[in-house]
């Protein structure tokens, strides 16, 4: 890239950050809409050039007319087009500080796995032909008052915090003379995990062995104890639940007795290799509502069998060697 283009993307990010910052919400109007002709627009106003000079050189009225009321509709048209994104309000990403600190699945992605961006469209009329600008190309062929929202995809390649792009939204609706475009920057992003490696040896633990899952686990009822936060709903005893008395839990004589414990030091490969068998641990033990703890570089993360947590621990896992968190 030489120096030329590299100062005027520069520019163009500078005063593009400005007309359109990042944010939650966006509400299209004059100030964030371009709009210029299309092929077929320019060649509409060059037919349209070549009648008014012939109307005007043989000073045809009719024809001269005709070329006015060609000028009304195109026009007529390049007002319809802007106004057929003009007004419409798109709103992704998270909005509120409870929703910045609640992870859900579709913040927490695998490379490979499609980033979705959910835009949801508040209109008071119908618009027509969206194209999104993500990875995909999504098209919307129409919206109405009643659809509510509009999926978007993209594909991050390396692990770590995944910050939605700023991407355009084109239409060239009603007659494709114009093309109008604007610019969208959401505040939101995903977190990407590398791919799981299965590494069944170190299921139970990267210091133990398949032979050690007897000394962790068992199957037979051994007695009632008080409830502890992190034990499963289907293990307490709900027939004896009195407002005098605590909580009463099922034990087993062979259910899990100690912490499984995971660490990245203990598993040999490179670091992403180390990660990619870490996550597929950490799937594994949530899948089985294991009690585990995770050890990684400077950070040592407990279980305790809820999806949120689950969830921070693979946002851990991302973020791994990550300067921007």
């Amino acid at each position: 890239m030489s120096k030329l283009q590299s100062f005027r993307q520069k520019q163009f990010a500078q005063w593009i950050n400005k007309r359109v910052p990042r944010q939650a919400s966006h509400q299209l109007n004059k100030q964030n809409i371009f709009i210029l002709p299309s092929g077929a627009g320019v060649a509409f106003l060059l037919c349209w050039i070549a009648i008014y000079l012939l109307a005007t050189n043989y000073q045809n009225n009719l024809m001269l007319l005709f070329s006015y009321w060609l000028l009304a509709n195109f026009l007529l048209v390049m007002l319809l087009s802007f106004l057929n994104l003009q007004g419409l309000v798109l709103t992704a990403g998270r909005t509120s500080a409870q929703a910045v600190d609640n992870l859900t699945n579709q913040h927490i992605i695998f490379i490979g796995q499609a980033a979705q961006l959910k835009v949801a469209t508040q209109t008071t009329k119908d618009r027509f032909d969206l194209c999104w600008h993500d990875h995909i190309q999504s098209y919307s062929a129409q919206i109405t008052t009643q659809d509510k929202f509009s999926q978007l995809h993209w594909y991050p390649e390396q692990r770590g915090v995944f910050d939605f792009p700023l991407f355009k939204l084109t239409s060239t609706a009603p007659l494709g003379w114009f093309k109008v475009w604007t610019y969208l920057h959401f505040n939101d992003r995903v977190w990407v995990c590398p791919t799981p490696i299965a590494c069944p040896q170190y299921l139970y633990g990267t210091t133990n062995r398949l032979d050690k899952q007897t000394a962790i686990f068992s199957d037979e009822f051994s007695h009632l104890s008080g409830y502890k936060p992190g034990d499963l709903p289907s293990r307490i005893v709900w027939k004896k639940l009195l407002p005098q008395r605590p909580l009463q839990v099922k034990r087993f004589a062979g259910e899990q007795s100690e912490l499984i414990k995971y660490s990245l030091n203990d598993i040999t490969g490179d670091l992403e290799h180390k990660l990619a068998c870490i996550t597929w641990l950490v799937m594994q033990a949530h899948q089985n509502t294991w009690l585990y703890q995770v050890e990684l570089p400077n950070k040592l993360l407990l279980a305790n069998r809820s999806e949120q947590q689950y969830l921070q621990i693979l946002q851990a896992i991302a973020l791994v060697g990550q300067h921007n968190g």
